[in-house]
């Protein structure tokens, strides 16, 4: 499996201003089929996890394997299968999940019977209970999958939780206004310092960047276009009324663990790292240099008392 179209297309598709969230999903799941080959299909749904069960919220999947999605997703709910969710990180492979909770549990049969043999899910957190996924059904257990493509969507999955969450605080005030190659018309709040408008102003260019090289290399293009900046805003594209092209800058911090004994930063940081991502992938997904978020997350455990990520994900439910 690997990318064969410009994922940037796929990203257009995440960050549409549709307001109807099945056209959402649906646009997603079509853009993100054609994006890869070597599956039978994709699906594109959003779920709410509590502690002992799944909301499967809304879903756009061919029709023959809706039923197995939801199927699935219902015999699934138990603490077992929602815990390994959450620490299985961006990227998730359901013969790898099966490893963890057994192969008897009945999720298996049951996606066997609908002709699924395999799935590997792009698992983007909002927050630790609002998830969208982007899942490609496999025809066989022993699919190739290459470090390509799991770090395509590994990228992908920060753009789904970025873009899930702006769509659950709908309203949100945009701190900044930019065009395409980086010049700031218009900023407010924390976007106003000298700091921030520069990096506002080289994320934007790094975006315009992303999709003039995807046509080179489908998958890498993503390096360039991060789904945050600094941790605090997501760069959206829209076009205003006069056919010009803009970049929003979102305000979009992810929701922070509650610990008075850590920074601001501190906690934004290690509610993402609880969630299963490598130090990577935090990085990437807010914007930081992983330097920065290796720092961060290393004095923070020593903060909070622990000395692994794993005790981290572990204790999560109490500092939620």
């Amino acid at each position: 499996m690997k990318a064969v179209a410009p994922l940037t297309g796929v990203l257009e598709h995440v960050y549409a201003p549709e307001a109807d969230t099945q056209a959402w999903l649906e646009g997603i799941r079509r853009a993100a089929g054609r994006a890869f080959d070597g599956h039978l299909d994709a699906q594109a749904y959003l779920l709410r996890m509590q502690e002992s069960r799944f909301e499967l919220e809304r879903v756009a999947s061919d029709a023959r394997y809706a039923a197995a999605i939801a199927d699935s997703h219902t015999a699934g709910a138990d603490p077992r299968v929602i815990n390994a969710y959450r620490a299985g990180g961006p990227v998730m492979r359901a013969r790898d999940l099966y490893r963890r909770i057994g192969a008897s549990h009945p999720t298996r049969a049951m996606a066997i019977r609908a002709g699924v043999m395999d799935v590997v899910g792009c698992v983007g957190f909002a927050d630790p209970s609002r998830v969208c996924v982007i899942s490609f059904v496999l025809a066989d257990e022993q699919t190739r999958f290459s470090r390509a493509a799991r770090l395509a969507l590994s990228r992908l999955s920060a753009h789904l939780a970025a873009s899930h969450r702006l769509r659950l605080r709908a309203g949100d005030v945009d701190e900044a206004v930019l065009t395409p190659d980086g010049a700031l018309l218009d900023a407010s709040g924390d976007a106003k310092d000298r700091g921030s408008r520069e990096r506002l102003r080289q994320a934007a260019i790094r975006t315009v960047r992303a999709k003039r090289e995807s046509a080179h290399d489908p998958a890498a293009s993503l390096a360039f276009w991060t789904a945050m900046v600094d941790g605090r805003w997501t760069l959206v594209e829209r076009v205003d009324t006069d056919g010009k092209r803009l970049l929003l800058a979102k305000r979009n911090q992810p929701d922070s663990i509650a610990d008075s004994a850590l920074t601001e930063r501190e906690r934004i940081v290690v509610e993402r790292a609880s969630l299963g991502g490598s130090v990577r992938h935090v990085a990437y997904e807010l914007g930081l240099a992983e330097s920065t978020v290796s720092e961060t997350v290393s004095r923070a455990l020593k903060k909070l008392g622990i000395r692994t990520r794993a005790e981290l994900i572990e204790l999560r439910a109490s500092l939620a």
